[in-house]
């Protein structure tokens, strides 16, 4: 994988990892902020080297549905998300197997 396209996929993976609050260094009473910060990150119209929407369009990533998937799923879902970053965040994905991975996780949290 070429190191600039390395780089942005970890750039994107430690932000998916801010906004659920995980693998994170933090003290315990700083996390809600940190979650806040990325959030906005994401929600950000910047387009400035380094933005949410610059790191899509520089990973070939539809935007638009990465935010949704990234702001709608769970922490779990979301560690899981990345488990196999960068490599499945730089494949064009469009982040559909977040909602697979949520609807596992539904299935197991009422037993079928």
């Amino acid at each position: 994988m070429n190191p600039e396209i390395n780089l942005w996929c970890h750039v994107l993976q430690q932000a998916i990892w801010d906004v659920a609050g995980i693998k994170v260094k933090l003290p315990q009473k700083e996390i809600p902020r940190l979650r806040r910060s990325a959030r906005a990150w994401f929600l950000s119209s910047d387009e400035t080297p380094g933005s949410f929407l610059w790191i899509c369009h520089t990973l070939s990533l539809e935007s638009a549905a990465v935010r949704k998937r990234v702001l709608s799923a769970s922490p779990a879902a979301l560690s899981l998300l990345v488990a196999d970053a960068p490599s499945a965040l730089s494949e064009n994905s469009t982040f559909d197997s977040a909602q697979e991975v949520e609807e596992e996780e539904n299935k197991t949290a009422v037993g079928f």
